[in-house]
Protein backbone atom coordinates (compact mmCIF):
# COMPACT_ATOMS: atom_id res chain seq x y z
CA UNK A 1 0.00 0.00 0.00
CA UNK A 2 0.91 3.68 -0.09
CA UNK A 3 0.92 4.01 3.72
CA UNK A 4 3.76 3.23 6.11
CA UNK A 5 4.37 -0.02 7.96
CA UNK A 6 3.87 -2.63 5.26
CA UNK A 7 5.81 -5.45 6.90
CA UNK A 8 6.55 -8.85 5.41
CA UNK A 9 6.49 -10.70 8.78
CA UNK A 10 5.80 -9.20 12.20
CA UNK A 11 6.00 -10.84 15.64
CA UNK A 12 4.70 -8.16 17.98
CA UNK A 13 3.67 -7.93 21.62
CA UNK A 14 4.10 -9.93 24.81
CA UNK A 15 2.94 -13.48 24.27
CA UNK A 16 3.47 -13.32 20.51
CA UNK A 17 5.87 -16.07 19.51
CA UNK A 18 7.04 -18.42 16.82
CA UNK A 19 8.51 -21.35 18.72
CA UNK A 20 9.60 -24.96 18.51
CA UNK A 21 10.18 -27.06 21.61
CA UNK A 22 12.20 -29.74 19.81
CA UNK A 23 14.98 -29.91 17.23
CA UNK A 24 13.12 -28.66 14.18
CA UNK A 25 14.36 -25.69 12.18
CA UNK A 26 12.61 -22.31 12.09
CA UNK A 27 13.00 -20.38 8.83
CA UNK A 28 11.43 -16.96 8.25
CA UNK A 29 11.78 -14.92 5.07
CA UNK A 30 9.88 -11.67 4.68
CA UNK A 31 9.75 -8.74 2.26
CA UNK A 32 8.37 -5.32 3.10
CA UNK A 33 6.10 -3.54 0.63
CA UNK A 34 5.03 0.09 0.22
CA UNK A 35 4.87 2.69 -2.54
CA UNK A 36 4.53 6.47 -2.94
CA UNK A 37 6.97 7.76 -0.29
CA UNK A 38 6.23 4.85 2.03
CA UNK A 39 8.50 4.23 5.04
CA UNK A 40 9.04 1.81 7.96
CA UNK A 41 8.37 -1.20 5.75
CA UNK A 42 10.44 -3.96 7.37
CA UNK A 43 11.06 -7.35 5.86
CA UNK A 44 10.86 -8.94 9.32
CA UNK A 45 9.90 -6.99 12.44
CA UNK A 46 10.08 -8.31 16.03
CA UNK A 47 8.91 -5.82 18.66
CA UNK A 48 7.01 -5.27 21.89
CA UNK A 49 8.18 -8.52 23.44
CA UNK A 50 7.76 -10.77 20.41
CA UNK A 51 9.93 -13.90 20.51
CA UNK A 52 11.25 -16.46 18.05
CA UNK A 53 12.65 -19.48 19.85
CA UNK A 54 13.70 -23.10 19.51
CA UNK A 55 15.59 -25.66 21.56
CA UNK A 56 18.03 -27.59 19.34
CA UNK A 57 16.93 -26.50 15.88
CA UNK A 58 18.59 -23.81 13.80
CA UNK A 59 16.89 -20.45 13.34
CA UNK A 60 17.18 -18.53 10.07
CA UNK A 61 15.62 -15.08 9.67
CA UNK A 62 15.98 -13.10 6.44
CA UNK A 63 14.25 -9.92 5.43
CA UNK A 64 14.33 -7.25 2.75
CA UNK A 65 12.85 -3.83 3.36
CA UNK A 66 10.27 -2.25 1.10
CA UNK A 67 9.52 1.44 0.68
CA UNK A 68 9.55 4.00 -2.09
CA UNK A 69 10.29 7.63 -2.88
CA UNK A 70 11.26 9.66 0.20
CA UNK A 71 10.19 6.91 2.61
CA UNK A 72 12.81 6.12 5.26
CA UNK A 73 13.61 3.41 7.82
CA UNK A 74 12.86 0.49 5.53
CA UNK A 75 14.96 -2.06 7.41
CA UNK A 76 15.51 -5.64 6.32
CA UNK A 77 15.33 -7.18 9.81
CA UNK A 78 14.30 -4.97 12.74
CA UNK A 79 14.35 -6.28 16.32
CA UNK A 80 13.44 -3.80 19.06
CA UNK A 81 12.36 -3.76 22.70
CA UNK A 82 13.85 -5.12 25.92
CA UNK A 83 11.71 -8.28 25.90
CA UNK A 84 11.99 -8.94 22.17
CA UNK A 85 14.29 -11.83 21.33
CA UNK A 86 15.49 -14.52 19.00
CA UNK A 87 16.80 -17.33 21.16
CA UNK A 88 17.98 -20.90 21.12
CA UNK A 89 18.43 -22.86 24.31
CA UNK A 90 20.45 -25.73 22.80
CA UNK A 91 22.40 -26.59 19.65
CA UNK A 92 22.07 -25.15 16.15
CA UNK A 93 23.02 -21.96 14.39
CA UNK A 94 21.19 -18.63 14.56
CA UNK A 95 21.43 -16.75 11.26
CA UNK A 96 20.09 -13.28 10.44
CA UNK A 97 20.35 -11.67 7.00
CA UNK A 98 18.84 -8.25 6.40
CA UNK A 99 18.78 -5.99 3.34
CA UNK A 100 17.53 -2.41 3.46
CA UNK A 101 14.83 -1.34 1.06
CA UNK A 102 13.91 1.64 -1.12
CA UNK A 103 16.98 1.30 -3.33
CA UNK A 104 15.28 3.24 -6.12
CA UNK A 105 14.10 6.13 -3.94
CA UNK A 106 15.70 8.88 -1.89
CA UNK A 107 14.66 7.93 1.66
CA UNK A 108 17.43 7.51 4.23
CA UNK A 109 18.30 5.11 7.04
CA UNK A 110 17.24 1.91 5.31
CA UNK A 111 19.32 -0.38 7.50
CA UNK A 112 20.09 -3.99 6.72
CA UNK A 113 19.84 -5.55 10.19
CA UNK A 114 18.86 -3.42 13.21
CA UNK A 115 19.14 -4.83 16.75
CA UNK A 116 17.66 -2.07 18.88
CA UNK A 117 16.53 -0.97 22.35
CA UNK A 118 17.59 -3.88 24.51
CA UNK A 119 16.54 -6.74 22.22
CA UNK A 120 18.44 -10.03 22.55
CA UNK A 121 19.94 -12.70 20.28
CA UNK A 122 20.91 -15.66 22.44
CA UNK A 123 22.19 -19.21 21.98
CA UNK A 124 23.99 -21.78 24.11
CA UNK A 125 26.33 -23.84 21.94
CA UNK A 126 25.39 -22.72 18.44
CA UNK A 127 27.04 -20.03 16.34
CA UNK A 128 25.45 -16.63 15.65
CA UNK A 129 25.85 -15.13 12.16
CA UNK A 130 24.54 -11.63 11.37
CA UNK A 131 24.71 -10.06 7.91
CA UNK A 132 23.41 -6.69 6.79
CA UNK A 133 23.26 -4.64 3.60
CA UNK A 134 22.04 -1.09 4.11
CA UNK A 135 20.66 1.35 1.54
CA UNK A 136 21.60 4.91 2.50
CA UNK A 137 21.91 3.49 6.00
CA UNK A 138 24.19 1.22 8.02
CA UNK A 139 24.53 -2.44 7.15
CA UNK A 140 24.14 -3.35 10.82
CA UNK A 141 22.90 -1.09 13.63
CA UNK A 142 23.25 -2.02 17.30
CA UNK A 143 22.00 -0.49 20.55
CA UNK A 144 24.03 -0.27 23.76
CA UNK A 145 21.29 -2.04 25.76
CA UNK A 146 21.05 -4.96 23.34
CA UNK A 147 22.75 -8.32 23.88
CA UNK A 148 24.21 -10.82 21.40
CA UNK A 149 25.07 -14.16 22.98
CA UNK A 150 24.87 -14.72 26.71
CA UNK A 151 26.63 -15.95 29.83
CA UNK A 152 26.47 -19.59 28.69
CA UNK A 153 27.07 -19.01 24.96
CA UNK A 154 30.02 -20.98 23.59
CA UNK A 155 29.51 -20.62 19.83
CA UNK A 156 31.26 -18.19 17.51
CA UNK A 157 29.72 -14.81 16.63
CA UNK A 158 30.27 -13.34 13.16
CA UNK A 159 29.01 -10.01 11.80
CA UNK A 160 29.36 -9.53 8.04
CA UNK A 161 29.06 -5.89 7.07
CA UNK A 162 30.70 -2.87 5.48
CA UNK A 163 29.26 -0.31 7.90
CA UNK A 164 28.30 -0.49 11.57
CA UNK A 165 26.34 1.95 13.72
CA UNK A 166 26.31 1.79 17.51
CA UNK A 167 27.46 -1.04 19.73
CA UNK A 168 26.06 -3.87 21.86
CA UNK A 169 27.24 -6.43 24.39
CA UNK A 170 28.58 -9.54 22.65
CA UNK A 171 28.99 -12.36 25.15
CA UNK A 172 30.54 -15.71 24.18
CA UNK A 173 33.45 -17.95 25.08
CA UNK A 174 33.88 -18.55 21.34
CA UNK A 175 35.38 -16.20 18.80
CA UNK A 176 33.96 -12.85 17.62
CA UNK A 177 34.63 -11.73 14.04
CA UNK A 178 33.75 -8.65 12.03
CA UNK A 179 33.93 -9.64 8.36
CA UNK A 180 33.87 -7.15 5.47
CA UNK A 181 30.95 -7.75 3.14
CA UNK A 182 32.86 -6.19 0.23
CA UNK A 183 36.43 -7.19 -0.52
CA UNK A 184 37.70 -3.60 -0.71
CA UNK A 185 36.25 -2.56 2.67
CA UNK A 186 38.10 -2.41 5.96
CA UNK A 187 36.03 -3.00 9.11
CA UNK A 188 37.40 -1.60 12.34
Amino acid sequence: GSGNGNLGIRVSGTGSAISNSGNGRITLSGAGAGRINSGSNYGVGIDGGGVISTVDGAISVSGSGGGAGSGANNHGVYITGASSAIRRSGNGQLTIVGSGGNAGGSGSNNGGTVIDLGSKLTTVSGDIAITGTGVRGSDVSLNSASVIGGASTSGDVALTLDSLAGYASINTSGSVAFIPRSAATSVG
